[in-house]
């Protein structure tokens, strides 16, 4: 309602386009937010907020070519890693800024080096990021209710190197801020995925598949499905694939709305 009286001012202003883009996405109607993203991202093709956006729309619609393209700094190397363009990544990462890390640039980060099971090189570089004995204590929170990824990747490279007691610091350093987001009333698809994860990474498989139905149910689709690696001992299970189908299939659907061929 807020941005209906705001566009009645502004009329579709480029701002106005990539809010309800932006919902769009985070309500798994990708094929909207592929359509207002597009046409925000014609107005300005150098903001990196319109860039993310499109390319996360893009990306979720499994049009990996184009995100590639669109996304900025280290937003495109996940996308690159779906792609299967690893020499291309590590350029990208190797073009970024040091140590000037946002939570969302190392949530980035994680994310592509836990695709390519670079565990420990994750480590090592959040140890020399952080430059101080307590460097779990120095990672930056994160700064809103869409659950906390950069916690979460952290705690899956330290478990799959075996530093399980590290991997349970971050692990509770990750529970203390989703009961937060909790009681702010976050419901979302990001808040739900961090929990599905943190539920796999401590073994409570029925907790992981209730928080896994209500990121389905809050939009969180895509062609990639889930690839964190905290689900990596569940992709046997017969409850896991049909979640998991379910969210591929619901984005084929918005492809068919689009004109696309299924993937």
């Amino acid at each position: 309602a807020l941005i209906s009286r705001v566009e009645r001012i502004s009329g579709g202003s480029p701002n106005i386009l990539v809010t309800r883009g932006a919902l769009a996405l985070s309500e798994g109607r990708l094929a909207d937010a592929r359509r207002l993203l597009a046409e925000a991202y014609d107005f300005n093709r150098s903001a990196d907020v319109v860039r993310n956006w499109y390319s996360s729309a893009l990306a979720a619609l499994g049009e990996y070519a184009s995100a590639v393209d669109t996304a900025s700094g280290a937003n495109k190397l996940p996308i690159l890693s779906f792609a299967g363009r690893r020499d291309a990544a590590q350029v990208v990462f190797e073009s970024l800024e040091l140590p000037f890390y946002t939570g969302g640039d190392l949530a980035n980060i994680g994310a592509w080096m836990l695709l390519e099971e670079r565990y420990g090189e994750f480590i090592a570089l959040l140890e020399e990021q952080a430059g101080e004995e307590d460097w779990i204590g120095a990672q930056p929170p994160p700064e809103d209710h869409w659950g906390a990824p950069h916690l979460i990747n952290t705690a899956i490279a330290l478990q799959a190197i075996g530093r399980n007691a590290e991997a349970r610091r971050a692990l509770d350093r990750t529970r203390q801020f989703l009961d937060e987001q909790a009681r702010g009333a976050a419901n979302n698809s990001g808040f739900w995925s961090s929990r599905s994860e943190y539920a796999a990474l401590t073994g409570d498989v029925d907790s992981m598949l209730e928080n896994l139905r209500r990121t389905l149910d809050t939009g969180g689709i895509g062609i990639p499905g889930f690839l964190s690696r905290a689900f990596d001992p569940y992709r046997g299970d017969p409850r896991f694939i049909a979640l998991e189908r379910e969210a591929i299939g619901r984005a084929n659907a918005e492809r068919v709305k689009l004109g696309l061929a299924e993937i």
